[in-house]
């Protein structure tokens, strides 16, 4: 039995993108996004997941081959899809093995 039962929410920016996909890529993205309830940062991470090197625990999570996902852990096991890319986006962004870089304070 798993005792780690998170909360997941969506940020409302999410449902933006979840409207443009289709039927079926809107069901598997919404399928890997509840299987977000049973996820422990404790476990070791799936493949399709890698944890952000920033100041709050983010994490990128390939949903299908073509979207992947922006998500945070709060407090209390409460997890929050941040936003839904297009996986040329994420890789843009994020990179499959690049650091977020932050600014430089002068």
């Amino acid at each position: 039995m798993n005792a780690n039962v998170n909360t997941v929410k969506l940020h409302r920016r999410v449902f933006f993108g979840l409207d443009t996909l289709s039927e079926s890529e809107r069901e598997a993205v919404m399928q890997v996004i509840h299987s977000l309830e049973s996820f422990s940062p404790d476990k070791p991470l799936i493949k399709e997941m890698k944890r952000l090197e920033t100041e709050e625990q983010l994490y990128r999570l390939y949903a299908t081959p073509s979207f992947g996902l922006i998500f945070g852990i709060k407090a209390g096991n409460e997890i929050e899809i941040l936003d839904i890319f297009n996986r040329e986006m994420v890789d843009y962004y994020f990179g499959k093995d690049k650091k977020i870089q932050q600014p430089v304070v002068l």
